[in-house]
């Protein structure tokens, strides 16, 4: 049944139950009547009954009651103080907080900070991020993801990361090993490319220079094609030479170093008309400009659109293909490998007299 009057405040419906009262009516014959006006949901039969007595006994008011209820543990001497804890140490937390503060909640904290004192977070800008608090970022990301984010953890997080002090520490790297989470290096202060440039740069690059190198002449002959004549006898045959800009490391193809040595290769990019805007350094497919290994440095010089890289104190795994890659350049690799004691010798011996061991195991043979 449809309430002819829908939503009536409750000293309405309390002051119509103190009329029929007042005439004598019984309380299931008023609650009949309050269902017909107001609805079926207006009142219980029980609370009905309660008014009728309490009017019957002489009560007069239809509101309720003022309560006293609880004091309030807001005041402003301890806004003062949870201020004055704050400012002491801004990077506080709630949690934090109610340790100093154990008799006033959590909610009751929060909203003294963010109503009362206007603070929109607990924490400074401008602080110096270190690893610990790096780190402890990590965990609540963590913690966050297994709670809001079901089924990520298992697929895999990729991190990406800079050369910054806190995501190159120690500790940081023994807290993403304990996660097993993979980082995804990026250039820092590269507004050139974006991370998914930098990532597939070397890739798209050697695969335009394939599809450049295996276009081939039409076979179509030249009287099959349209306006041939035309072409032959009013414009004379001419000839484009296109010179295409590219990079040379200095050096042989192969470079053979002992272990422990430095690693020093000089890539210079000829044929452009103008500087390049970057050169990347490979060593693989990882970029290594930014590398989080000590020991490496890259110097550019744009002017002279020369670039060297520098490894100090080389190992075993530093060996591998490594590539200069010039931003609007084809790029040049060098294989570099890096050998032990015992191998050294052997190769210092065939790489006499400017021969380079691969062509001198060829001679031999």
């Amino acid at each position: 049944m449809e309430a002819l009057i829908p939503s009536p405040a409750a000293c309405e419906v309390r002051s119509v139950i103190k009329f029929f009262n007042a005439q004598s009516i019984a309380p299931i014959e008023i609650h009949r009547q309050l269902c017909q006006v107001y609805g079926p949901n207006i009142m219980s039969k029980q609370m009905v009954r309660r008014w009728c007595r309490q009017f019957s006994e002489g009560r007069q008011s239809v509101h309720d009651k003022e309560r006293s209820g609880r004091r309030s543990l807001i005041n402003d001497d301890r806004v003062e103080l949870v201020r004055q804890c704050i400012m002491e140490n801004r990077r506080f937390t709630i949690t934090e907080l109610s340790s100093h503060f154990p008799q006033i909640s959590r909610s009751l904290l929060h909203e003294t900070v963010s109503k009362h004192m206007l603070f929109k977070k607990v924490c400074a800008r401008g602080e110096t991020v270190k690893a610990d608090r790096y780190c402890e970022t990590l965990r609540k990301l963590r913690r966050a993801i297994q709670n809001k984010r079901h089924g990520m953890l298992t697929e895999g997080v990729v991190l990406l990361h800079d050369n910054a002090r806190p995501h190159t520490a120690r500790r940081t790297a023994t807290v993403l090993t304990e996660f097993g989470w993979e980082l995804f290096d990026q250039p820092p202060y590269s507004p050139d490319l974006g991370p998914r440039d930098v990532h597939v740069f070397l890739h798209l690059k050697k695969f335009l220079s394939s599809a450049r190198e295996g276009r081939r002449p039409t076979n179509r002959p030249l009287a099959s094609r349209p306006h041939a004549e035309a072409e032959v006898d009013d414009h004379p045959t001419r000839m484009e030479v296109s010179c295409v800009s590219k990079a040379k490391i200095l050096g042989n193809p192969e470079l053979y170093i002992k272990s422990g040595s430095d690693i020093n290769l000089t890539c210079v990019v000829l044929q452009t008309p103008e500087p390049p805007s970057f050169i990347y350094w490979y060593q693989g497919a990882q970029v290594i400009n930014y590398s989080q290994r000590g020991g490496i440095n890259v110097v550019t010089e744009k002017q002279t659109r020369t670039s060297r890289l520098l490894i100090s104190r080389a190992l075993p795994q530093d060996s591998g293909n490594y590539t200069c890659s010039p931003s609007s350049s084809d790029s040049a690799s060098v294989m570099v490998h890096v050998l032990n004691a015992v191998h050294s010798m052997h190769t210092a011996l065939l790489q006499t007299n400017g021969l380079d061991l691969h062509n001198s195991i060829c001679s031999t043979e």
